[in-house]
């Protein structure tokens, strides 16, 4: 009875999501605002903080001019510089600093989400870019039949699904012999079975190569996640993550790596139009603020894209559009909620401040581990304060160019292609680290 409730439970919000998802594509404003309200209030268990940080746009000025002006004591910034420094000098102390010149990364992903080509394309263009702008070169290896759910290619039939398991692992044994590479970086943001790449595969993989082998899972902001990434960590050499929500807790080889922006597709655009700008998937507590925001640009004839889509190409941007989007637009909405506990950040987050374009994103602790806020973005968390921002990018532009610029010069100095690439190396090379990683792996085992 309980499960069958839970799933009715599910189910309904699951249409309710769809229901929203049409009403803001219809532009039917006056029906979906409500509605996402109450969805919110139902599903989320809260809606509005009892404290409010501005409450006009007279505040939200002067708190961002005391901000950037004290921003040399600001205690997050602070704390960011010295991980930044403690890292760098951990890094000259345990080896000499990776020189990423001509090393060689061979990348194992799928193109596309869910391996339907109706669905967008996932996002390992930017760690392959990223690699080849700190001077890598790399190659990839295309596993979508071998990859997260390999059944849609060959149905329930088991005996087919192992045969081509054998069938790609060859020809993925023959890319490694032929490229020979120095690091093995592999997408592991699914829950591996007989039928995908597992453990025995990444042990062939061991029998033709020395390369080091490490996953990535973009976002590991739940339970479930963590239990996938600490299988994979049993038997890899690391395992990162790059969305700061959920700790690794304690296992030594699930490492934090910075999230990486494709210098290639988001820069600085030459010109800016005040548009606000969201695209991205919709959930019910992210409804709410994208249906006040889309209302409020239309009342005050604000110049706005703010569109869901379900992750099908034929309901979203193309991926030309979408970066063009980021680069020009004036401000990007960035709605953080996926939970009433995780707030992690989104993909709008990263990619504006590298186009020195406003992020306006829903208040997160998370994100206070990697950006300061009214330094580095606006912070919302009511309606009012989310309306006086979107305000605040159109009219003040002179602090508006202050954030974006701090923002860039941080992320440069920060969160570069160089910078991430050289953790991802230290983390797999070091030996010290290593010996901490095999301890470990006994007790995983």
């Amino acid at each position: 009875m309980k499960l069958f409730l839970i799933y009715l439970y599910r189910n309904f919000f699951r249409y309710v999501t769809r229901f929203l998802a049409y009403l803001l594509a219809k532009n039917i404003l006056w029906l979906g605002l409500p509605l996402s309200i109450l969805s919110r209030k139902v599903k989320f268990r809260e809606f509005w903080p009892i404290k409010k940080t501005y409450s006009s746009i007279t505040e939200l000025n002067s708190i961002v001019e005391d901000e950037i002006l004290n921003q040399s004591s600001n205690l997050i910034i602070k704390r960011i510089k010295r991980r930044d420094t403690k890292d760098t000098k951990d890094r000259k102390k345990n080896i000499k600093e990776q020189l990423l010149s001509n090393k060689r990364v061979l990348f194992i992903y799928t193109e596309n989400v869910k391996l339907s080509k109706n669905n967008i394309s996932g996002n390992f263009t930017s760690w392959i870019n990223t690699a080849k702008e700190a001077g890598c070169k790399t190659d990839k290896f295309i596993a979508e039949k071998v990859s997260y759910t390999p059944f849609q290619t060959h149905g329930n039939d088991a005996a087919a699904r192992i045969k081509t398991l054998e069938v790609e692992t060859k020809k993925l044994l023959h890319k490694i012999s032929q490229f020979s590479p120095d690091l093995i970086f592999m997408d592991a943001n699914y829950s591996f079975d007989e039928f995908t790449i597992n453990r025995d595969t990444v042990n062939s993989m061991r029998s033709v190569t020395s390369a080091k082998i490490v996953g990535i899972l973009d976002d590991m902001f739940s339970d479930d996640s963590f239990m996938v990434a600490k299988l994979w960590a049993s038997f890899m050499d690391i395992v990162f993550f790059s969305n700061i929500g959920i700790s690794n807790r304690n296992v030594k080889n699930i490492i934090y790596v910075k999230y990486p922006v494709d210098p290639y597709a988001f820069y600085p655009a030459k010109k800016k139009k005040d548009t606000l700008f969201f695209s991205g998937i919709g959930n019910i507590p992210r409804y709410l603020y994208i249906f006040i925001a889309k209302r409020y640009c239309q009342v005050n004839l604000i110049p706005h894209y703010i569109q869901t889509h379900n992750r099908e190409k034929k309901f979203c941007l193309s991926k030309a559009r979408f970066e063009k989007y980021v680069r020009e637009s004036n401000a990007v909405l960035e709605a953080t909620a996926r939970s009433s506990v995780i707030r992690p950040t989104g993909g709008r987050t990263h990619t504006a401040i590298a186009c020195k374009t406003l992020l306006i994103m829903e208040k997160s602790e998370y994100v206070h581990g990697m950006l300061a806020p009214f330094v580095h973005y606006i912070p919302y968390d009511t309606k009012k304060e989310l309306e006086i921002a979107i305000q605040f990018s159109i009219d003040s532009k002179e602090l508006v160019n202050k954030i974006t610029n701090n923002s860039f010069d941080f992320y440069q100095k920060y969160y570069n292609a160089d910078k991430i690439w050289q953790q991802i190396f230290y983390h797999s090379f070091d030996r010290k680290w290593n010996k901490k990683k095999r301890a470990n792996k006994k007790t995983l085992n």
